[in-house]
């Protein structure tokens, strides 16, 4: 849906450590306006850092859930490059799998599942196959 592509865009605006910086300034702009609103003794200005904290507390929850965001898609990286120079794709997470198709160095692949040292992996033409994960690098 739209939402979610817009909401990754908007991830991608910076990294989840300028989002966390982003986060944590509000935070403690945040603290200065609840001060602000509490100490006060002029009603025009506990109005005026009332409202001014809670923007500052959307802003705040809104950058921490994109850092959130931005730090999940970079633990949850499943693109990789072949790194051996002739790797054959197994039918299975073993040395005695059927051969399927051989694939190069530099080759892009996505990781769908892990089974001890083996990883399948899907090609961009919808190949599947297994193979050791000694010869991939994420990225």
């Amino acid at each position: 849906p739209f939402f979610a592509r817009w909401w990754s865009n908007l991830a991608d605006n910076s990294s989840a450590d300028g989002w966390a910086k982003i986060s944590t300034w509000s935070f403690l702009i945040f603290l200065v306006f609840l001060g602000t609103y509490l100490f006060s003794r002029s009603t025009s200005l506990k109005k005026a850092a009332f409202f001014s904290a809670v923007g500052v507390l959307v802003l705040m929850l809104l950058s921490f859930s994109l850092a959130w965001h931005q730090s999940g898609s970079i633990r949850h990286r499943n693109a990789a490059i072949v790194q051996c120079p002739r790797v054959t794709i197994k039918s299975a997470p073993s040395p005695t799998g059927t051969d399927l198709f051989l694939i190069h160095e530099g080759l892009k692949v996505q990781i769908t599942d892990s089974l001890d040292s083996w990883k399948e992996v899907e090609l961009s033409d919808g190949n599947k196959g297994w193979l050791k994960d000694s010869c991939l690098v994420r990225i």
